[in-house]
């Protein structure tokens, strides 16, 4: 009899763990709360110009996973250069900054100074210590110290005693200002990755519009809101830990976004390769994003969204990166019984890009199977720097 897996939620990870056990003859059930699959990677339209709910181009180092996912959406790639307006300087500036915008700053000559004056060896202890150390305190005033602070909604970035997840081969950049990866891309369909999903599920049983309302994983059932189950021999989970695991530690802290599109008449808004505008000050918003430098998509008018910060628990993206909370998801995660699974960026509790994301469910892969999926559960690079893990 072929064992039957429960895979709760249909965004990248869950999607991906499904094909491949399905494919292996599992008789897999994914079960979304949304009333459709893709998670926040799926691609919605405003009007006729499609968009995602916070940009997803793809952006890695392994060529074997890009390649991967590009046999299932063919891959377009891209230049994509991010800009901070700084309000004090009343200007638009390279983010990571670049070397060559020191100058354009009117305090050019205490950044250079602070620059090198700097202790890159210096033990730092916090987010706010490391950014000093690197960029000095102007800069870290001018790009980081607002912004991230708006970004996860917090009073000081001192409260992030953990800050590898920010870390760049380089905080001052120097050569070209777009985004030095190996792989970055965005499909070439309209419809963004949308297919990439409905060809992943297309042997699953699907459920869609149910929450889970608890969980029993020592049996391997789940509990829906209107009193029924379903049960399994294994449970593989991309919804957050706390979720999963009936709170058991507490809830677990992420922040979202509200997500405001509008169009203008024009047919580019953001000159160049520019796709992404942060903004660092006291602005509501942390970034704006225009979509047609993704999509391509051919209008006489152009799509924005704005982004502002909130909590939304029914709508979980960044888990907050703070010891305290690393920790209690680490109970979590302690916790799972055998043939209980949880990946993706709220089951591991980590940021994680759309190539992470599918190396995690590779590495499911083998572990549930004993297969290997062409060696890709090995390609797990650092996406800041590059390096092979």
């Amino acid at each position: 009899m072929n064992k039957k897996v429960i895979v709760l939620g249909a965004g990248l990870a869950g999607s991906t763990i499904s094909y491949l056990l399905a494919r292996d003859g599992y008789d897999c059930t994914v079960i979304d709360k949304n009333d459709h699959i893709g998670g926040g990677i799926w691609t919605f339209f405003h009007g006729d110009h499609p968009y995602t709910e916070g940009p997803r181009p793809y952006y890695g180092w392994s060529s074997s996973i890009f390649k991967w996912l590009n046999s299932f959406v063919p891959m377009r790639p891209i230049e994509l250069e991010c800009y901070s307006y700084v309000k004090q300087e009343n200007d638009f500036f390279s983010f990571p900054i670049h070397e060559d915008d020191i100058s354009r700053l009117s305090c050019s000559s205490q950044v250079l100074k602070e620059l090198k004056e700097r202790d890159l060896n210096n033990k730092v202890n916090n987010l706010e210590e490391y950014w000093i150390a690197q960029v000095g305190p102007t800069l870290y005033n001018y790009f980081v110290d607002k912004y991230s602070r708006k970004m996860w909604m917090v009073e000081s970035n001192t409260e992030f005693e953990q800050y590898e997840w920010s870390l760049k081969t380089n905080p001052i950049k120097t050569g070209k200002k777009s985004i030095n990866i190996d792989y970055c891309a965005y499909p070439k369909a309209k419809n963004g990755y949308n297919d990439y999903f409905t060809k992943a599920l297309k042997d699953t049983n699907l459920i869609l519009n149910q929450k889970i309302e608890s969980s029993d994983l020592e049996e391997k059932k789940v509990f829906f809101k209107n009193g029924e189950s379903i049960s399994g021999d294994i449970i593989v989970s991309t919804i957050s830990l706390d979720e999963l695991m009936n709170n058991n530690y507490g809830k677990l802290a992420y922040t979202s976004r509200q997500f405001i599109p509008f169009v203008l008449p024009i047919k580019q808004a953001f000159p160049g390769n520019m796709i992404f505008a942060y903004y660092t000050q006291d602005e509501p918003c942390t970034r704006i994003v225009e979509y047609k430098k993704f999509t391509k998509h051919h209008s006489d008018n152009t799509l924005l969204v704005m982004e502002i910060p909130i909590v939304n628990d029914n709508n979980k993206l960044y888990p907050y990166v703070s010891s305290k909370f690393i920790n209690q998801a680490q109970r979590y995660k302690n916790d799972l019984p055998n043939n209980v699974y949880s990946i993706g960026r709220l089951g591991s509790y980590q940021y994680s890009s759309i190539e992470t994301t599918l190396c995690q469910a590779f590495d499911l892969y083998k572990k549930i199977t004993g297969k290997s999926e062409s060696g890709l559960e090995k390609e797990l690079y650092n996406p800041n720097t590059g390096a092979k893990l």
